[in-house]
């Protein structure tokens, strides 16, 4: 069949057929066969291979140290663990390196005695590195040359620092043939180079880029020769680069200008458009970049290109016709989605026409359509196609956030069919043509802001259904920019919080734009993203800043508006609040930078974003007051963006016992709060001649270094913190962090069901770009801490929440996010017991009716006083709360909880659990290893808390960890990769911890 039909293409073609209808035919006939048999469009060439990394030698900065300096304080080694011993060493004494030699196959560099110190003259080699394969940046190719370690390892945040400050070249030849050279358009494009750069083509400059964030373009024709062409990349030191901008800035400072000292990080970031992270945060190191952090393109085509599509969709409303009728009966309107797709085109960099056939169909819902079509490109060479579509509801489903349905996602493909198509040879046939898909999902999303009687609500409705934020804040997955995007990584986070029961997690304004990647599997799993643009904890400047932010937010919003996972935009983070409050001394020039603000946030990002997305919500900066308007002033910025009583807030107690319920305020929305702990990874970076704790210290960069963990834990738990070594630090961090994180986020659940009317819950933050001190829930290396486990039970579908609150009250919520259920019934069960054993001392039941996607109170009790009438002394005596469907001896507990009724330091016969464990079971098939283990105790066990050491596994899962164990055993399952099988698990490789032995 397919040869018949090939024949009678070539032959409509050799008989150059004329005729507009028979054209169409034809060009329908041509498009079928390469719809089905996917032949590609427009010719694309990789330019991803066989770069050269070089020390850039004539342009080098001459004395890099001048451009910052400072102390660094470099922990010295200590006989005690606990203590750490400092000294004061200028940055300027500590640059010198050792030669390197070549060990990687394929790969030549010379290193310099001092590579700060490179020239032409002969007195020093430059580095020079080959095989380069891109995504890539400086450190990064440094590394994999063996040039030097990882900048994740040990102190080589500072000691490759001096890269840095160096400018640097990446450099390639590819051959162009004559056929290239014919075609219309040839095109070189560059998705991302991180930053400062000059492009020379052939030893012409072709341009220079100043935005990472941007997809630069460039018509090369002629520029190209046949035969072989160089190109070459010069990166200019973005630390250098971000000094220079300052000094043109004679009026003001646009502040902070440089980080807090204990970031250890450089100045000015806030000048480059860059990721604001890569010069240092509190919770992430400095790795101030450069490279080609994504692919760099030779496209070839000769009529119209295909960049992306956006569309908005809406429920069809017919408009009535001359006769006064519609299109179709007004009843039957609900039953149609109608989309409005634009597509994205681009042809060169010219103002030019081109006629052909648009096909465009939702495959396998409604057919394929085709329409002739002219289009007019600008001076700049970029159209827009609108599609119109209408399909019936009942032919497709909806798309739900994770937990609330399915994620059913549909494929739209347009496709461009130059008219000339007929008449080339089949070859040449893939340069007049384009093709484009996207995935859809058909829901809608609405940001609820109502006045209330104490304010505005805040809530998000899906589908009409007003659904509870449950989440995370999520930081870039690594550092260096170019390996951001590794899919494993994005796939193994975002899988830990779709099975965390999450539906929403925001995308922090410091960090990037994510990949493509990202946003489909976000699709894929349900998981709502609140994006904010990257702009974040600062001031920023104007003027020709603005032009290139404009084209930023243009190809970031056109990249990714069509995902039906994006919820919510944002234009900052914390910008307002910290100009309201003077967090960077903008008093001085308030009025300056409050104008400022408004231009760059109001005029500009908001302004580019509702070109290309008029339905989503942008809030003006996060946290924000959303839609309330009065309260601004002359300047249109909010005298207080953290109100409880509108929008979002950002929360952070000090010095105050967060492990208690009362410490915590309901809001509209929490978009932000957390608690800092340390991880488990150490081993896995430390140098042999360093102690973990000289490292860890090294590493915590908050302004207020470890006080916050130190006071929490000390506040609820009688030990000297700082004295312990460093593994019964992590485990305490760990524990307290995850008690105070719990009982925050059961506020803000239980809050849905106050005055208030709380409903969302991001907790900052997710994931950890190095391993250090922060307020991740997993650790680097993809382990969990011991609040990812405990989030699993505190986001669940139905959980149940038991808080002492003020005056001694304990509140027994059931909580339910069910959408398609009525009523139902349900049972809870309380369990009292005594420390020192694992009886059941008493029990009482309550049976009531839950509401379906709501909070329901189950009841109140004085506490105290119920524990004096039966003689229960509050230190010696807990409760565990049980959850189920229904009766008690109907089902297994659907949700668990505890009450300790007494402060932790003061708690009475607390006795050893003598736990003992054993392997039931231990196997390993194809490459996944699985441990089933039998925990064995005498005596209630406090947060048992189970890690893995093992030289060859660094990653794991456990079924759950720092769990309360009353019964006299439990299974719990131990998960792993274990390539070959090779790797043997003994009962010795766990340490398994308990907080008894600190309150005995």
């Amino acid at each position: 069949m397919r040869r018949i039909f090939n024949s009678i293409k070539r032959s409509l073609v050799e008989q150059q057929i004329q005729s507009n209808t028979m054209r169409v035919i034809l060009l329908l006939l041509i498009s079928f066969s390469m719809l089905r048999h996917g032949t590609e469009a427009t010719k694309i060439v990789s330019l991803n291979d066989n770069w050269i990394l070089e020390q850039e030698i004539e342009a080098y900065v001459p004395n890099f140290r001048s451009v910052k300096k400072f102390n660094w304080e470099r922990e010295i080694d200590s006989d005690n663990e606990g203590n750490v011993e400092t000294t004061t060493e200028n940055i300027e004494e500590d640059t010198t390196k050792s030669n390197a030699e070549e060990t990687t196959e394929g790969t030549t560099y010379i290193s310099t005695e001092d590579p700060t110190e490179g020239t032409t003259d002969g007195s020093g080699k430059a580095i020079k590195i080959e095989n380069i394969t891109i995504p890539s940046g400086i450190f990064t190719d440094l590394e994999n040359a063996g040039i030097t370690e990882s900048i994740l390892y040990g102190f080589n945040d500072r000691e490759l620092r001096h890269y840095s400050y160096m400018n640097w070249i990446y450099s390639k030849s590819f051959i162009v043939t004559a056929d290239d050279l014919n075609h219309e358009f040839v095109i070189l494009t560059f998705h991302g180079l991180d930053t400062i750069t000059k492009i020379i083509l052939n030893d012409q400059l072709l341009g220079n880029t100043d935005n990472m964030f941007r997809r630069f373009k460039f018509g090369v024709k002629s520029f190209l020769i046949e035969g072989e062409n160089k190109l070459a990349i010069h990166f200019e030191s973005p630390v250098v680069a971000a000094k220079n901008i300052d000094e043109t800035h004679i009026n003001r400072t646009i502040t902070p200008a440089c980080p807090p000292d204990t970031y250890k990080g450089e100045c000015h970031i806030n000048l480059l458009r860059k990721m604001q992270a890569s010069f240092a945060w509190d919770w992430g190191l400095a790795a101030p970049s450069m490279g080609i952090w994504k692919n760099v393109e030779l496209e070839l085509y000769d009529s119209l290109h295909f960049r992306d599509i956006t569309y908005e969709l809406n429920t069809f409303i017919p408009q009535p016709q001359s006769d006064g009728s519609s299109e179709i009966q007004v009843e039957e309107t609900d039953q149609f989605w109608e989309l409005d797709f634009i597509v994205h085109v681009e042809a060169g960099e010219a103002n030019m026409t081109f006629e052909g056939v648009l096909i465009y169909e939702l495959i396998n819902i409604n057919g394929t359509h085709s329409m002739n079509f002219n289009v007019h490109t600008d001076q700049y060479g970029k159209a827009e196609i609108p599609i119109n579509m209408k399909v019936n509801k009942n032919s497709v489903n909806l798309w739900w956030p994770n937990g609330y349905g399915d994620q059913q996602l549909y494929t739209f493909r347009a496709r461009w069919e130059d008219l000339r198509v007929n008449g080339v040879n089949f070859y040449s046939r893939i340069f007049l043509v384009t093709e484009k898909e996207i995935n859809v999902g058909f829901r809608t999303i609405e940001l609820v802001q109502d006045l209330m009687e104490n304010g505005l609500s805040f809530y998000f409705k899906v589908n009409g259904i007003p659904i509870f934020m449950k989440g995370s804040n999520w930081i870039p997955s690594h550092i260096l920019p170019e390996k951001s995007a590794n899919e494993d990584k994005i796939k193994e986070l975002l899988q830990a919080a779709r099975d965390a029961h999450m539906n929403m997690l925001r995308v922090w304004g410091g960090g990037v734009y994510e990949s493509d990647y990202f946003y489909n599997l976000a699709d894929k799993y349900g998981i709502l993203i609140w994006q904010d643009m990257m702009f974040a904890c600062a001031m920023y400047p104007t003027g020709d800043f603005l032009e290139s932010v404009k084209y930023e937010i243009r190809d970031q919003i056109k990249r990714i508006q069509h995902h039906p996972s994006i919820a919510l935009f944002a234009t900052n983070n914390e910008n307002e609040v910290a100009l309201r409050q003077n967090w960077y001394d903008t008093k001085q020039f308030y009025k300056e930078f409050a104008e400022d603000y408004n231009v760059l946030y109001r005029t500009t990002i908001i302004g580019e974003i509702r070109k290309y997305d008029k339905k989503r919500t942008t809030l003006l900066s996060s946290p924000s007051n959303g839609n309330w308007n009065k309260d601004r002033d002359d300047y249109g910025i909010s005298m207080d963006p953290q109100s409880a009583h509108f929008g979002d807030i950002h929360f952070y107690p000090m010095n105050t016992n967060s492990w208690n319920p009362t410490t915590f305020h309901t809001a509209r929305f929490a978009s932000e709060y957390g608690f800092q702990s340390y991880p488990q990874g150490w081993k896995e970076v430390t140098p042999e001649n360093v102690t973990v704790m000289n490292l860890l210290n090294y590493r915590q960069h908050h302004p207020l270094n470890s006080t916050l963990i130190t006071y929490l834990v000390q506040e609820n738990i009688n030990v000297n913190f700082e004295s312990l070594n460093w593994e019964d630090q992590v485990y305490l961090s760990q524990l307290s962090q995850a008690i105070a994180l719990k009982t925050e986020t059961e506020v803000y659940r239980a809050g849905r069901g106050e005055f208030m009317y709380t409903m969302g819950a991001l907790y900052w933050q997710l994931n950890d770009v190095w391993v250090a001190p922060s307020w991740s829930s997993i650790e680097y290396n993809g382990n969990f801490k011991i609040i990812q486990y405990w989030m699993e039970s505190v986001f669940r579908p139905i959980t149940l929440i038991t808080q002492v609150r003020l005056l001694n009250k304990l509140t027994i919520y059931a909580v339910s996010d069910e959408i398609k259920v009525g009523p139902k019934p349900m049972s809870i069960k309380m369990n009292v017991y005594k420390w020192s054993g694992i009886e059941v001392i008493d029990t009482q039941s309550w049976t009531f009716e839950m509401k379906g996607n709501d909070v329901t109170l189950v009841d109140t009790i004085d506490l105290y006083k119920y524990m004096n009438d039966k003689g229960y002394d509050v230190y010696e005596y807990f409760m565990m709360f049980y959850l189920y469907e229904g009766s008690q001896n109907s089902s297994n507990a659907i949700a668990a909880n505890f009450v300790f009724p007494g402060n932790y330091q003061y708690l009475k016969s607390m006795k050893d659990p003598n736990l003992t464990y054993e392997f039931t079971t231990n196997k390993c098939e194809n490459e996944q290893h699985r441990i089933s283990m039998t925990i064995n105790i005498d005596s209630p066990a406090l947060f048992v808390f189970i890690v893995l050491e093992h030289p060859e596994i660094k990653q794991y899962k456990l079924s759950k960890n720092g769990f309360i164990q009353v019964e006299p055993f439990i299974t719990v399952q131990l998960t792993f990769s274990n390539p070959g099988c090779r790797s043997s698990i003994k009962a010795d490789s766990l340490k398994i911890k308990t907080l008894n032995k600190f309150l005995m």
